[in-house]
């Protein structure tokens, strides 16, 4: 079989068209990729811009705030671990390591930590064993100190964390939520002053 010029010079022709196309392309795809390259760059020089102005009055970084919180969890942690270890100290039980079943009154200590009328898994297993009363009044102070936290200082302070708590949570916190939208809306001023300016 015998290929003539004119089908060499019809396939180099068409193979030079191919080629010319995806240099074409390659050159729209490089001026794509120049263009979300620039984009990207405008955006994040923006974001950077928004990030320090919305920061003036706080000079935390998230980063720092999460640790203080951490902070805060681990005195809790360490607060009620010592309260319950030297409570034990005080109480004089027959056993070296007391539990629930030892309780002076358990009523009284069923009653610290309120759970309807089902028995607190942190007083005793499903099993109705009792549980370390070291561990108990740990995690019960843990949890009665977090709880106050929460309901005193954090939930007030939160805006979308107020209606959750019923009305009194959002009339408490109503003028925050009012602060946290016109923080939102001057941002959003910002945003296009550094634009157009």
């Amino acid at each position: 079989m015998k290929i003539s010029y004119d089908d060499l010079k019809s396939d180099f022709d068409l193979l030079k068209q191919r080629h010319n196309e995806a240099l074409l392309r390659e050159t729209q795809h490089k001026e794509t990729i120049s263009q979300l390259t620039q984009d990207l760059r405008e955006t994040q020089a923006d974001h950077a811009h928004l990030r320090k102005h919305l920061q003036l009055g706080d000079p935390e970084e998230s980063g720092q705030i999460v640790n203080e919180f951490k902070g805060i969890n681990r005195a809790v942690e360490d607060v009620a671990r010592f309260i319950a270890e030297e409570t034990l100290k005080q109480w004089s039980f027959e056993k070296p390591e007391p539990t629930t079943a030892d309780a002076h009154n358990f009523e009284d200590l069923r009653a610290i930590i309120p759970q309807s009328n089902v028995m607190p898994s942190i007083l005793m297993s499903n099993m109705k064993d009792p549980r370390p009363l070291e561990d108990v009044l740990d995690y019960g102070l843990r949890s009665i100190v977090s709880k106050v936290f929460d309901e005193e200082i954090y939930s007030p302070f939160h805006p979308s964390l107020a209606a959750f708590r019923g009305e009194d949570g959002a009339r408490r916190s109503s003028y925050l939520k009012d602060l946290y939208f016109l923080t939102c809306l001057q941002g959003e001023h910002i945003k296009l002053q550094s634009k157009y300016c």
